[in-house]
């Protein structure tokens, strides 16, 4: 029975123009453009519905070669500690405080234990991701510079590019070594310690002799793991020694690569601590002759304690209704690659206690989220606003009345009227006054659920989230919030990408730099990401597939295939955009440039440009408007972007502030928080010093 797979005309700008293909039996391909929440949900539902789909994204993986990152804003954004400046003091008094003999014996042992909590701190990171190949059957070879990769990128190349890597970590993190320490070591090695630093820093004599000694204990400003691996065939001690040879290897050859090429960077072979792991960590499943020949090779590993800067994703029940079954659907592999019984849903935990915090001095005034199951219940948090956030009777009256008239109002009646009005408009019908304290928080509170002020977000946003935090299903367990129990990449982002491919999902690296015009709809026109991604030293160029099969075996191979595979993707059968808004409006404006009249352009497109138009953040012509900013930096009103920020503190004590989120309603940022280590199963390895 042949499918139907003809789409509506707001489909038709992602269509092939070609007739002949639009009735047949195979299943039609969709490549999705960007690799956020959108696209990730995209390839899914399409993939399960029996599609052929890729997803092409500009963003590089920090953490694998040759892989595309996923998630967009809500990926982990990993940086590196940021150091104290009396980090150098407490170790000098760990080390005459100590009873363990081996510390105060060796120093470079204790200072080489604690590397991980002494680095430098940068925001900047240099994530190697490179392997350098080996081969087993010939593991004495010492033409191995040449061996090539399945993209066709040889080791000495990975060599030069790794090289350039080292290089500019070394001059960031010496320049701020220079800056916290200097002082404190030429006071050490001349004894002209100031009293007041004498009286926190009492020092023993063998620890003073040791730095005059070997001041390059305490300035370590570099070191970096090699790390070798082998397949899992053969004997596990041998496989061990084997790898080790390899990463010594690839050190000596590194330090003689940055030696040639960065004379000035005093990186030696003593900055690289060379191990052999053996066949610990293999890649792929091992039954296949190509996965066991990757698994032999080198990494590298800088030694730091990351620390996962979070876009502070939050998980409300039924809000984000699509995310929860879509979470149900997408299955945990353990490290072996077989499925396990929990889901990516499976890893979100409760955060059943919320907290307020007025500035009275008070601290923190919990709040507990629960269904309403008696009259007690009601009259205890209409006393909670009374007492604490200093409504009147009046105020609490008013805003039940509007709250019960929202609640048994049908569904027509919301969007009609309720989704054109905001929030504060709609609970100040009538000319209702409320007084100051009840304002402010009016105002205030909806921020930390929609990010939107009372006056900009729309009463139906306000009172449906309320609603769904509020009132669940009585048939199901009453969950006011949730957190994953890990970091966003770790716990759910990279499970959901593992699952994807899996089940035939392609993914690349490339990026969506044009849209022609093509009959009635439009094409894309598909570019490498190289130019913004990736440094200079590393040959690749055009689009970049995640798996490969056949592998390319030279460059001339790569570059064929890759105009191939490019010409195949732009020719899918529908493609859909979900990249940043700023990005596609770009795109689209530039794309109907040509076309005489906007009446001809229909679909998305057309409302796209219509909302640009409507926001002021363009012309009717599809030039740019500057939108004016307070001098704080808050974006003019009615600016349909608003700027949401966040810090995140890491602290030495297992400290939170309350058990769950905290909102802030009288600041002037409405700021919310939550302690969100608390949550984490497993924390970020090395864990290093920095616990809550």
């Amino acid at each position: 029975m042949k499918r139907d797979y003809m789409q509506p005309d707001y489909m038709r700008w992602g269509q092939a123009n070609r007739e002949d293909d639009r009735q047949h039996d195979y299943p039609p391909t969709v490549t999705i453009f960007g690799a956020g929440i959108s696209g990730l949900t995209a390839a899914h539902e399409l993939i399960e519905r029996g599609f052929n789909v890729n997803v092409v994204e500009p963003a590089w993986s920090p953490a694998e070669e040759y892989a595309c990152q996923v998630g967009g804003v809500a990926a982990n954004q990993v940086g590196r500690v940021k150091i104290d400046a009396d980090a150098f003091q407490r170790m000098a008094r760990e080390i005459k405080e100590t009873s363990d003999p081996d510390k105060n014996k060796d120093l470079g042992v204790f200072v080489k234990a604690e590397r991980a909590v002494l680095m430098q701190p940068v925001q900047h990171r240099f994530p190697i991701v490179q392997r350098i190949q080996f081969d087993k059957c010939n593991p004495t070879d010492s033409s191995w510079t040449k061996y090539l990769d399945d993209y066709g990128v040889s080791n000495a190349e990975k060599l030069r590019y790794i090289a350039h890597i080292l290089n500019d970590a070394w001059d960031e993190y010496y320049c701020d070594y220079n800056i916290q320490f200097l002082a404190v070591l030429r006071a050490l090695i001349h004894g002209d310690l100031k009293p007041t630093l004498a009286k926190v820093l009492p020092l023993p004599g063998s620890f003073i002799e040791a730095i005059k000694e070997n001041p390059k204990l305490l300035f370590d400003v570099l070191r970096v793991r090699v790390l070798g691996y082998t397949d899992g065939d053969g004997d596990p001690k041998t496989n061990r020694e084997i790898s080790k040879r390899w990463a010594e290897l690839v050190a000596q050859e590194l330090s003689k690569v940055i030696a040639r090429t960065f004379p000035k960077t005093q990186i030696t072979v003593a900055n690289f601590s060379s191990e052999g792991r053996g066949g610990e960590a293999p890649l792929g499943n091992q039954v296949e002759p190509h996965n066991r020949h990757r698994s032999n090779r080198v990494e590298f590993q800088i030694f730091e304690q990351p620390i996962p800067g979070e876009h502070g994703y939050r998980f409300f029940p039924n809000f984000y209704r699509h995310i929860f079954d879509t979470m149900k659907r997408t299955p945990v592999f353990d490290k072996h690659g077989d499925i396990t019984s929990e889901t990516a849903y499976d890893q979100l935990v409760p955060t059943l206690n919320t907290a307020i915090a007025f500035n009275d001095g008070k601290g923190l005034n919990k709040v507990e989220l629960r269904r309403f199951t008696s009259i007690k219940a009601i009259q205890d948090t209409i006393e909670f606003f009374r007492s604490e956030a200093k409504f009147t009777d009046r105020d609490l009256l008013r805003l039940q009345v509007y709250f019960l008239k929202y609640m048994t109002s049908c569904p027509e009646r919301r969007t009609a009227e309720a989704e054109e009005v905001s929030f504060w408009r709609y609970v100040h019908a009538d000319g209702v006054k409320y007084s100051s304290a009840a304002a402010r928080f009016l105002d205030g509170a909806p921020q930390a659920l929609v990010a939107m002020s009372a006056k900009e977000t729309d009463a139906r946003t306000q009172y449906n989230a309320l609603i769904q935090m509020l009132l669940q299903n009585p048939i199901e367990p009453f969950v006011p919030d949730m957190q994953l129990n890990g970091t966003t990449s770790e716990a759910w982002l990279n499970r959901w990408k593992d699952y994807l491919k899996r089940k035939g999902v392609k993914f690349f690296i490339g990026k969506l730099t044009k849209l022609i015009r093509n009959g009635d709809g439009f094409l894309p026109v598909i570019g490498s990401s190289c130019e913004t991604e990736v440094s200079d030293g590393l040959p690749l160029s055009g689009i970049i597939p995640e798996d490969l099969c056949p592998p390319w075996e030279s460059k001339t191979d790569r570059d064929a295939a890759q105009a191939d595979l490019t010409k195949a993707i732009e020719a899918s059968d529908f493609f859909v955009m979900a990249i940043p808004l700023d990005a596609a409006s770009e795109l689209v404006w530039d794309a109907c440039a040509s076309i005489s009249s906007t009446a001809k352009i229909s679909g998305p497109f057309q409302q796209l440009m219509e909302f640009d138009v409507y926001t002021g953040r363009r012309d009717r012509h599809g030039r740019l408007i500057l939108r004016k900013r307070s001098p704080s930096g808050r974006p003019a009103d009615g600016d349909p972007q608003r700027d949401i920020s966040g810090v995140q503190f890491f602290i030495p004590q297992n400290y939170r502030i309350g058990e769950g989120y905290v909102y802030y309603p009288e600041s002037s940022w409405a700021l919310s928080s939550i302690s969100q280590l608390a949550f984490w199963r497993e924390r970020v390895s090395p864990i290093g010093k920095y616990i809550g």
